[in-house]
């Protein structure tokens, strides 16, 4: 993934969400910043972190 891609999924996320998308995705707080560095690429963490992204748009919409 185009690491542009993730700065814009990156800026969709709440605060603190390092935390959330690695409980969901079963890895590492340092594997999810090392994802959206660009360091690697992981699709449990893509995927989760699309999750929370969805999570949150349905929280600010309440």
């Amino acid at each position: 993934m185009p690491y542009f891609n993730l700065k814009e999924l990156k800026a969709q996320l709440p605060k603190g969400y390092t935390s959330k998308v690695a409980t969901l995705a079963d890895c590492t707080e340092r594997r999810v910043i090392r994802f959206f560095k660009g360091e690697l690429y992981d699709t449990q963490i893509h995927w989760a972190a699309l999750e929370v992204v969805e999570e949150f748009k349905k929280e600010e919409a309440h």
